[in-house]
């Protein structure tokens, strides 16, 4: 009768022992779930808002391009604006232009006379550049980013039989240049506009 008993009560252990172990898993397994019900929401919250700044941070961007290129009086140049513009305020403008000269003999002396007054000419119109030099060409990239008056196309190179002339324009008082103000609106529309009646093929 006594061993009956004791092999009773070590089983009754045992099963106790088992209900215990399931009531502890049941009670991670709840943990886990509600941490994950907190969590899911808080990742879909923080997704719509990265979307939500995505989009203002874009919306109203655009940008326009335009490119000309001429080939007057043995001058070639090439050109390509970058318009950045939010809503109708132009943010900077980018002007990556080449310019080559063909003239027989003296090409590189010729050259280097425009990039002197180029150079003197920006520094004095307030113009961010660099001019490089390679064998055959200038290349100029320049940026307009205060809300002032720019002329884009204010380059005029002349040659002639004793020299060259390089020419600057900074006013543009008949309208007949790629003349932008910065410190005015502008919709996408009239910028275009302005850049093609001076020869500029534009896209945006």
């Amino acid at each position: 009768m006594t061993k009956n008993k004791n092999k009773k009560s070590v089983s009754t252990k045992k099963t106790n022992n088992k209900k215990d172990v399931k009531i502890t898993s049941k009670n991670k397994e709840t943990k886990k779930n509600s941490k994950l019900k907190i969590i899911i929401p808080l990742v879909a919250v923080l997704i719509i808002l990265v979307v939500v700044l995505l989009i203002v941070l874009t919306s109203g961007k655009k940008t326009i391009s335009c490119t000309k290129n001429t080939n007057e009086n043995g001058v070639k140049t090439s050109d390509k604006i970058t318009i950045n513009m939010k809503k109708e305020n132009i943010n900077n403008i980018v002007v990556n232009k080449t310019l080559s000269i063909d003239k027989e003999g003296d090409d590189v002396n010729y050259l280097s006379a425009v990039k002197d007054a180029l150079e003197d000419a920006y520094k004095n119109i307030g113009i961010d550049y660099t001019i490089k030099q390679n064998d055959d060409e200038l290349v100029i990239d320049l940026t307009y980013d205060e809300e002032k008056e720019y002329i884009l196309d204010n380059i005029f190179i002349n040659l002639e039989d004793d020299g060259l002339s390089v020419n600057v324009i900074s006013e543009d008082r008949e309208n007949n240049y790629a003349t932008i103000d910065l410190s005015k609106e502008y919709s996408d529309k009239n910028i275009i506009k302005i850049l093609e009646k001076a020869d500029y093929s534009c896209k945006n």
